[in-house]
Order: structure tokens, then C-alpha cells, then sequence
């Protein structure tokens, strides 16, 4: 207790008054949490960070991530998966102050994906955004390659039309 899990670190961006550090008082299990403090009012490139190293993923693959999270003047929060080279998806936070609760971020990565990394981040003002009990896991629910439903219609288009001519007024 004391130092940031294996292959994750701190990042601070574009000076923000911040800190994202191990919290050894507050915690939903275990001896510690991660806690994200934020001074800095919102403005672009400005944050506070956990983030983790790239690891290797499956592409076209939909992963579930859990975590418990609480906040005490939380804004701006939120959960990202960023893939390499091929964007991001995020999760927004709850804002506000809020007890221990159990989050869950589902995403699916992209066709060519081999690599990605998780960040949790403040934006704003935050007092405190602790997070606990990281789990990522294969989704057993897969939403990649999904083709959509289509069901029989007895019309061209998207919309279907009256039969018979065009009427020349309308009341």
C-alpha cells in the first residue's frame, strides 16, 4: 500500500492543480483505493489521470469493465478505453457526492485493435473521485459484428406511402 499498481501511473495534464494519489483511509475492499483530486476548473488538455500501460486485446471484442467508485464533489468524471491508434470510448462518472458503487463499462474495441489502456480522469473541480476492485473481463454478450435485424415491409423507401395519387390539398 502506498504505491500505484503494477503498470499504472499518474498523469497530470496542461498544469492542472491536481493529484492522483493511493488513499489508505478511504476504500471499498481491501488495504487502499485510488484517489483523484482536482482543483483546476474545466478548460481543454487540463486533468488528472490514472492510467494504465497498453496491454493486448482482441479486436472487434466487447469487454466489460467493473469498478467501485465514490465522490465527494465529483464533476467532470469519467472512464476511458483508448484504443491505439483507433480512438476512444468513454464513461461518464456520477457528479456530485455519492456512496460506493459498482460501475460498469462496457465497450467494444475496434476491427484492427490489438492494444489498448484504461484511464479514469477528472475534468474539473473535484474534491475527491476514489475508485476500488478493477475487474476487465471478455464480455460473455458480444455486440461486434452484429448484423441488424431487417423485418419484411410491403413498401419501397423508408417510409411507407398512401396508395393512390398525391392529394393537391391539405387541411
Amino acid at each position: 500500500a502506498g504505491s500505484f499498481p503494477e503498470n499504472w501511473r499518474c498523469e497530470i495534464g496542461g498544469g492542472a492543480k491536481a493529484e492522483v494519489r493511493v488513499d489508505n483511509q478511504e476504500r471499498h475492499s481491501g488495504s487502499c483505493s485510488i484517489r483523484i483530486s482536482n482543483q483546476s476548473p474545466y478548460q481543454a488538455f487540463v486533468f488528472a489521470s490514472l492510467l494504465s500501460d497498453h496491454f493486448p486485446v482482441k479486436p472487434s471484442t466487447t469487454y466489460n469493465l467493473r469498478f467501485w467508485a465514490k465522490g465527494r464533489g465529483a464533476k467532470n468524471c469519467y472512464a476511458c478505453a483508448s484504443y491505439q491508434g483507433a480512438g476512444e470510448t468513454r464513461k461518464v462518472l456520477p457528479a456530485g457526492d455519492f456512496e460506493w458503487r459498482q460501475v460498469l463499462f462496457q465497450f467494444t474495441t475496434p476491427q484492427q485493435c490489438q492494444a489498448m489502456c484504461i484511464r479514469f480522469a477528472s475534468d474539473d473541480v473535484t474534491e475527491a473521485l476514489w475508485l476500488d476492485d478493477l475487474e476487465l473481463e471478455v464480455s460473455p454478450q458480444q455486440f461486434a459484428n452484429l448484423r441488424e435485424r431487417r423485418y419484411p415491409k410491403d413498401f419501397p423507401g423508408v417510409f411507407p406511402r398512401s396508395k393512390g395519387p398525391l392529394p393537391e390539398h391539405l387541411t
